[in-house]
């Protein structure tokens, strides 16, 4: 019996150690995930500074790709106002821009008459006013094209726009709006108008008459 009893008690024990055994290893792996968490945030931080130095070299040369295109669009636009057929070499030109840009990822922002106001995609050059209220902080001329990376929070290279704003017409502003008793005096009968008319006007005959004595 105490031989049993014994190697009940060494099971136990060997039950415990594996116990604890596990707990190390449950401890070691959550260590272990951690620290891969660990660095794989720092290689995310690192790639996106990479990428941040990259862009910053590379944009001076970008902006000038951007001006290229609205030069070409311009061109491009005036050439079909005239009829002429360089507007299709010209349409070659700024389309072959695009798709050097997208080789790098960059995507037009899609800048168009019309379209809402965007701070975070449009740079405003100027402001034009308008009567129209609808009109208010929309684009009425695209100077430059904006270019943004794919998936990325900021735009690389902002759209420089022209940009309504509501201003009321001089006329509208000067709108005087008529008093309670000038609608009343409006809306009643023509006889009834007369008699208002004869009392608004009998103090001031009255004051010229004290006036004269």
């Amino acid at each position: 019996m105490a031989q049993i009893e014994e190697e009940r008690i060494d099971a136990g024990r060997g039950s415990e150690s594996i116990a604890d055994l596990a707990e190390q290893i449950r401890r070691f792996h959550e260590r272990t995930e951690r620290h891969e968490q660990i660095i794989r945030q720092m290689q995310e931080r690192i790639t996106e500074l990479q990428g941040d130095q990259v862009q910053a070299l590379l944009k001076p040369a970008l902006v000038r790709f951007a001006g290229l295109h609205a030069q070409a669009s311009d061109a491009e636009a005036e050439a079909i106002e005239r009829g002429e057929h360089a507007a299709r070499d010209l349409a070659f030109f700024r389309t072959a821009i695009e798709e050097a840009l997208a080789l790098i990822d960059l995507d037009s922002v899609a800048a168009a008459v019309g379209i809402p106001f965007d701070p975070a995609r449009h740079h405003a050059t100027a402001v034009v006013a308008t009567p129209a209220r609808e009109l208010d902080q929309t684009v009425q001329r695209v100077i430059r094209q904006g270019f943004a990376y794919t998936d990325a929070t900021r735009t690389a290279i902002p759209a420089q726009v022209v940009i309504f704003r509501y201003e009321a017409a001089d006329d509208e502003a000067q709108i005087v709006e008529p008093t309670a008793t000038e609608v009343a005096i409006d809306e009643a009968s023509p006889a009834v108008q007369d008699e208002t008319a004869d009392a608004l006007q009998t103090p001031a005959s009255g004051a010229s008459e004290g006036e004269e004595q």
